[in-house]
């Protein structure tokens, strides 16, 4: 079955609406990592980029590929195509439905919009992508209606989805093209738009495999440093963000507050770190990597071979919470602190299925945290003349207010 799908008004920020069973999850990536902290370029490859999208030209633009903050197809007696490709790695794995959203906008000039297709790409390109060195394609579909500037034009992807994941077809991404090139374009927003709400979306419908909340203060908002597969918008990679640890981020103590709750200052504050979700403790101890930390299993059973643990590490102090007490979601177990193998105040967050926090753990892939999926956690830098030189995106936490 494929449906195309209009939007005129859809809220696509973060987080959205958590049921008993299926959820509905919008995944927005960043572009991110661009640069190293030199400013050098980085390797484009898909374990590090979130998106790759862009657009080329038949005759303009010396035929290249083009990457800023537009994504346009079309054409005045020349063509314009668009390609889009996501890293799936972590991503929701056999989900009910995947649609894939693009924010169109009007260009401003006298052209029209056009209809286009829609085609599944099935063999590699890269940032080196030319007119002349395009893809082969395995299918296309359409010809589907000309967007409506500033509508969010959707495409159903669940089957071609499906087959990336499970391995059937491997995910080279897809190719837009125009009917009609006579001064006509559609243009969307790409993942270097400035906007970040407008950039492509994934939406995701699945049953999420246990919902947990972010384990810091809610009414506060609170900076993210480090990705799940380990990378940043530094272009930093962190080998105890990957492998068996790849579904665990770090959030800084940095925070800002709302609802008149008061900002927490790492020099002076004890900031408390709580449980994502109930359980039973299954570990609360020190060692010289992770410090004093804490290993909740969430299935109660205290058997962290089976089902879901979170792990939190670097506390401060000895734990407050003991091996083998109970607790509930939002249970003070600890304070941020810098123990162990650590490079500054901070929290590594983690979640296991069965002791392991693989990429390949699918069970995994459908965790939320308030209401988005760990993938979901992404940074972004300011800059300093194309150099990355600080994060700065910041994600509000729902779990119990101190």
């Amino acid at each position: 079955m494929k449906r195309l799908i209009f939007l005129s008004l859809i809220l696509l920020g973060i987080t959205f609406s958590q049921h008993v069973f299926a959820s509905t999850v919008n995944y927005q990536p960043t572009p991110y990592p661009l640069l190293d902290k030199n400013g050098d370029s980085m390797s484009q490859d898909l374990d590090k980029v979130h998106l790759w999208d862009g657009w080329l030209p038949s005759y303009y633009y010396n035929q290249e590929f083009t990457r800023d903050d537009k994504l346009q197809l079309g054409g005045w007696g020349d063509q314009y195509r668009i390609y889009v490709k996501f890293d799936i790695e972590g991503l929701p794995y056999d989900p009910d439905d995947v649609i894939m959203f693009m924010k169109s906008f009007d260009r401003g000039d006298s052209s029209t919009a056009t209809p286009f297709a829609f085609c599944q790409a099935s063999s590699s390109w890269d940032l080196s992508l030319t007119w002349n060195t395009q893809p082969s394609f395995s299918g296309c579909w359409g010809w589907y209606s000309a967007p409506t500037p500033g509508d969010w034009w959707g495409r159903y992807i669940t089957p071609m989805y499906s087959d990336w994941k499970d391995g059937t077809s491997t995910n080279y991404g897809v190719m837009m093209y125009p009917q009609n090139t006579n001064n006509n374009f559609n243009v969307f927003r790409s993942s270097r738009y400035s906007t970040a709400s407008y950039r492509p979306v994934l939406q995701f419908v699945f049953t999420p495999t246990i919902e947990l909340k972010m384990p810091l203060p809610g009414n506060h908002t609170w900076l993210v440093t480090t990705e799940t597969g380990g990378w940043d918008c530094m272009g930093d990679y962190d080998q105890y963000h990957d492998g068996t640890n790849y579904f665990s981020l770090d959030f800084s103590w940095r925070n800002q507050a709302d609802a008149g709750a008061a900002v927490y200052d790492e020099s002076t504050d004890d900031i408390p770190i709580l449980a994502a979700g109930g359980g039973k403790v299954y570990q609360a101890t020190y060692s010289s990597a992770n410090g004093y930390y804490v290993v909740i299993d969430h299935d109660g059973d205290g058997n962290i071979n089976t089902g879901v643990s979170t792990r939190y590490l670097h506390l401060k102090y000895s734990p407050s919470v003991t091996a083998g007490n109970t607790v509930q979601q939002g249970a003070l177990i600890g304070y941020m602190g810098d123990t162990g193998l650590s490079n500054g105040v901070h929290l590594h967050f983690g979640v296991r299925y069965q002791d392991s926090g693989s990429s390949s753990v699918n069970q995994l892939s459908k965790v939320t945290v308030d209401g988005q999926i760990l993938k979901g956690y992404q940074t972004k830098c300011s800059e300093s003349n194309g150099i990355p030189t600080d994060w700065i995106r910041y994600y509000r936490s729902y779990n119990t207010a101190y």
